[in-house]
């Protein structure tokens, strides 16, 4: 049996088509796949963003904290002073 050239370019031309809906399929499939990595890194860079602001806003809480603490400390020892009762408060306009 000899194969024709008709038949040649046939198999020729099927083989073309296998290989390009294979290469559809697979870019398909890398595509979607990309995007699932890019939902999860965004997500991330979310959290990482919320943990960044959570962070910043407690250094900023222990810095008053510190400053607030120190400053009673030394109003204490160094000056002298005290808390008044609330009968000697007076307020002056």
């Amino acid at each position: 049996m000899s194969v024709t050239p008709k038949q040649k370019g046939l198999f020729y031309l099927a083989l073309a088509f296998a290989f390009c809906l294979v290469s559809a399929v697979a870019l398909s499939v890398q595509v979607f796949e990309t995007r699932l990595v890019q939902a999860k890194v965004a997500k991330q860079q979310s959290k990482l963003l919320d943990v960044q602001t959570q962070r910043r806003l407690l250094f900023l809480e222990k810095s008053a904290f510190a400053s607030k603490e120190q400053l009673q400390k030394v109003a204490k020892q160094t000056l002298d002073m005290k808390v008044p009762k609330p009968s000697e408060i007076e307020v002056i306009q």
